[in-house]
């Protein structure tokens, strides 16, 4: 089934050169895009002084307070599920698709060959795109059932641009997506039931009005670290380890 799926979604992708490089670029753009969706999330829910930036939120209105927590939640979540999606291709080193399956190219072999040539040798399974993707699409779900429709819809989209390009398999992009869903509904349940730690991320939040400039600015730096694939993360970590690390 892997090997139909991927050869259906390869066929897609390479309609044209045009369409390959898009699908080729749309990975990286994705993260800026999930940044941006960070922001749109932060200033979501209704605050005592105005209404609701998303109208439809279900059967509830949820306080803006609630919704910052949730979102700093996943700030602490997201890099977790990043780093154990990276620790378990590790331990199952897959090849990826570009590597032995016959693919079809619409560019020049000299450009696919350099393509082939930048990308790291960790295992392909499971996709730690697809972990960011569906961690922020159930985030979303559980934000605006709407936006969150939406959001799944670009992470399947992506998805087979990500498997057409060569760069996963089916199969790694679908336990990325379990991960990633599975990540994202265990830290909201945790929330639920561990006073402890909605204390710890209320009083984070309250922060953000306490120390305006200083939080925002910080918190500009984690999106602009998440933006890039969690570059600084992944150096911090070659540093402390002696070795480079794969990014």
């Amino acid at each position: 089934m892997d090997e139909i799926l991927f050869t259906a979604a390869n066929h897609v992708v390479s309609y044209s050169w045009q369409v390959f490089f898009f699908a080729l670029d749309s990975a990286e753009a994705s993260w800026l895009l999930a940044a941006v969706a960070f922001v749109a999330m932060w200033f979501a829910g209704k605050s005592g002084t105005q209404n609701a930036y998303i109208q439809n939120l279900g059967k509830e209105k949820k306080d803006q307070t609630l919704v910052r927590s949730h979102v700093m939640l996943l700030f602490f979540a997201m890099p977790v599920a990043f780093v154990l999606a990276r620790v378990l291709q590790h331990f199952f080193p897959r090849q990826r698709p570009m590597a032995i399956a016959p693919m079809e190219i619409p560019i020049e072999p000299a450009v696919w060959d350099t393509i082939k040539a930048s990308i790291s040798t960790q295992g392909s399974f499971p996709s730690d795109h697809a972990v960011m993707w569906f961690v922020m699409a159930t985030s979303i779900l559980w934000l605006s059932r709407p936006a969150g429709i939406i959001a799944i819809v670009l992470a399947v989209i992506a998805s087979v641009f990500r498997i057409g390009t060569g760069f996963h398999w089916p199969s790694d992009i679908a336990g990325g997506a379990v991960l990633g869903v599975f990540i994202t509904i265990a830290a909201f349940w945790t929330f639920r039931k561990i006073k402890i730690l909605q204390s710890l991320m209320h009083s984070i939040v309250g922060l953000f009005d306490r120390y305006p400039v200083i939080m925002h600015t910080l918190g500009f730096l984690i999106l602009l670290d998440f933006s890039r694939k969690f570059a600084g993360l992944f150096g911090f970590l070659a540093a402390v380890l002696g070795k480079s690390v794969a990014h």
